[in-house]
């Protein structure tokens, strides 16, 4: 679904039930992915989303996704959310055969799974809690993992951080 450009969005002062309803709106706009067209796209390919391809891995309904609500969001000049690109890594807990897993993988319906303005990053969280608890990590990977766009508007090219040691 777009955003609907139309709706006002929770603002101090509002009521917490507008927040919830706020909070139920990002999420559902996050669980779009890329899009219904960028969707259908990965299906014609003979390719599952990352959603899909974590459901059909993962034990049904063990799945709890880590930053649902994470993307590059623009407001109007009154608050309002106007524009919304969820974050293009998905990344969670979830249980493998009964075993819990750390589990992530890149959304290739939003920009080739390499997005330039926003990223979950599985070294900040799937990962630690893999090594801290002892887990398996699983990493499912599609995207290019480079966005050329980050590099032109930089105006350099790109170079390792050195934090995913």
């Amino acid at each position: 679904m777009p955003v609907d450009r139309t709706r006002e969005s929770w603002k101090p002062g509002m009521g917490w039930e507008k927040a919830i309803e706020d909070i139920e709106y990002v999420r559902a706009l996050a669980a779009e992915l890329g899009g219904p067209e960028r969707i259908e796209r990965q299906h014609r390919g003979g390719r599952y989303t990352i959603r899909e391809r974590i459901d059909k891995m993962v034990d049904p309904g063990t799945f709890i996704e880590a930053g649902p609500m994470v993307g590059a969001a623009e407001y109007d000049e009154d608050g309002n959310l106007r524009d919304f690109v969820p974050g293009g890594y998905v990344m969670g807990l979830a249980e493998i055969d009964g075993r819990p897993v750390a589990i992530g993988g890149d959304d290739f319906t939003i920009s080739g799974g390499s997005p330039h303005n926003v990223h979950k990053y599985p070294h900040d969280f799937t990962q630690p809690l893999a090594i801290q608890y002892g887990i398996p990590y699983v990493q499912l990977v599609e995207g290019v993992g480079h966005s050329s766009k980050a590099d032109e508007k930089a105006g350099h090219m790109a170079l390792p951080q050195g934090d995913l040691c």
